[in-house]
């Protein structure tokens, strides 16, 4: 059970946002998942590690489609690969693995092994617990809001149109094309300031295509002026 794992992976009395190791009747795999390949004639966690990465993204992108029913596809894409990316995950990984727990032959520790090894973790927990527990394991913490208040969406029309109250302008959102069979259809919409046509955006939605031609205005004609 998780509880098991937690009870291995237990709180450094001084840094209680660490996670340890515990030497008592650990499951091999969960032994194998802090060690690097660095240590020579030792079995490593780069297998775990692989399995790891598939089990996150699998999770993670279950979380993201259950808790934004509103959001197209590519609002979902682009918020999982910032919780799965490679600097997230060291930065999880450096808060809640202690240095001295990762096993490797190397005088230091760069960043990247740290969110290596959570991967990892992540994989041994599959195995020993299932993808139940896993999930478990990364909603406590890896998906944390705190993390990532940074990835929420910007209404780029909303500042586009108080942008054009206070400069004087007309702004347009024309669709221009609609492609597609009924299920998935895709739209082209065209941005005009002034009667002139300046930005498209192209999306699974009208309001996310008009999301895009906004966000594009603004870095064409506002962002550096």
């Amino acid at each position: 059970m998780f509880k098991n794992l937690i009870s291995k992976l237990k709180r450094e009395k001084n840094n209680t946002g660490s996670l340890f190791l515990n030497n008592n009747n650990n499951k091999p795999n969960y032994v194998k998942a802090f060690i690097h390949k660095s240590l020579e004639n030792t079995e490593h966690n780069e297998r775990l590690e692989f399995l790891g990465d598939s089990v996150l993204s699998l999770i993670i992108t279950e979380i993201l489609f259950h808790e934004n029913k509103s959001k197209e596809e590519g609002f979902l894409s682009k918020k999982r690969s910032k919780i799965v990316s490679r600097k997230h995950l060291n930065m999880v990984g450096k808060k809640i693995i202690p240095e001295k727990q990762i096993q490797s032959a190397l005088k230091t520790i760069p960043s990247n092994i740290f969110g290596n090894t959570l991967e990892a973790i992540v994989g041994a927990i599959y195995i020993e617990e299932g993808f139940k527990e896993a999930k478990k394991f990364v909603k406590k913490h890896i998906y944390k809001p705190e993390y990532f208040d940074g990835f929420k969406s910007k209404d780029f029309k909303s500042e586009i149109l108080k942008i054009s109250q206070k400069k004087g302008f007309s702004v347009d959102f024309i669709v221009h094309n609609t492609k597609g069979v009924e299920h998935k259809k895709q739209f082209t919409i065209d941005l005009y300031i002034n009667q002139q046509q300046e930005t498209r955006g192209e999306a699974g939605s009208i309001k996310e295509a008009e999301q895009i031609a906004a966000e594009k205005a603004i870095n064409k004609l506002f962002l550096h002026k």
